[in-house]
């Protein structure tokens, strides 16, 4: 038989039911990283009342073949055992990069090793994140570095996963966010301000052009049936005020009368 362990794999076997007729002095142990591919020289060997033996120096991930072979003094080794094959035990672990985070965020991290044993987290930038258990706490902005461990055992050498992510300013986002209403306000109000200042200028226009088509004002004198010398003020057209001199006879005093149109 044979266990897997990290960078080693344990054998044991039984006894053959004969010695052959000659006294068993020990195995010998062959190795090979195929099946039917065992060295003709041995890797190992025991004496004849040990049953077991442990390959070291071993790659973890590779699959290792062994027979063992009886040996007695006359003979010599005898026929090969039946094969065994194992793989040292590399393991694996699965570890998700957490998203992007807001400053004094806590969240858990969650990972799983191919061993089935249990997975631990550290951080390698406690200024920026702290880990407690599988809880983390962002602190301050910057790069948040997480470590997974399996530390291993006998089966199983030990495995590490670094994962990272970003660690922003709370409301970074919102204030993005903000900006861009303020310059999309800040657009719309210049753009309805143009409108209203183009149309205040239209308006100027027509009323300039009114006031040129119309009458300036004027002011006629017609003779009045009251007493001598005097005289009716009429006002025509429309406008301003206006100044009227009036001199009913020549070398008569004059009046001066300054009328406001309503």
């Amino acid at each position: 038989m044979a266990t897997a362990g990290s960078s080693q794999v344990s054998l044991s076997w039984t006894a053959p039911a004969s010695d052959g007729d000659s006294a068993l002095i020990g195995y010998e142990i062959y190795e090979g990283t195929r099946s039917g591919g065992e060295l003709v020289k041995p890797v190992g060997s025991t004496g004849p009342l040990t049953t077991s033996y442990t390959v070291t120096s071993l790659i973890n991930g590779t699959t290792y073949y062994f027979v063992v072979k009886a040996v007695n003094d006359t003979a010599g080794a005898g026929p090969a055992s039946n094969e065994a094959s194992a793989t040292p035990g590399a393991q694996t672990i699965k570890f998700a990069q957490p998203a992007a985070q807001p400053v004094g965020a806590t969240f858990t991290v969650s990972a799983t090793a191919s061993s089935g044993q249990p997975v631990t987290f550290s951080t390698d930038t406690p200024s920026v994140c702290t880990v407690t258990g599988s809880t983390v706490t962002t602190v301050a902005p910057g790069t948040c570095t997480i470590t997974a461990s399996q530390a291993g055992n006998a089966n199983y050498a030990a495995a590490s996963v670094v994962q990272s992510f970003q660690v922003q300013l709370a409301g970074h986002h919102t204030a993005a966010r903000t900006l861009l209403i303020i310059v999309l306000a800040a657009a719309v109000i210049l753009a309805t301000t143009a409108a209203l200042l183009a149309l205040l200028v239209l308006r100027r226009r027509r009323v300039r052009s009114r006031s040129r088509a119309r009458p300036e004002p004027s002011v006629r004198a017609v003779p009045d049936p009251g007493p001598p010398a005097s005289v009716s003020v009429h006002a025509t057209g429309t406008g301003a005020t206006h100044t009227v001199r009036i001199e009913p006879t020549p070398g008569a005093s004059i009046t001066t009368i300054q009328e406001t149109l309503p």
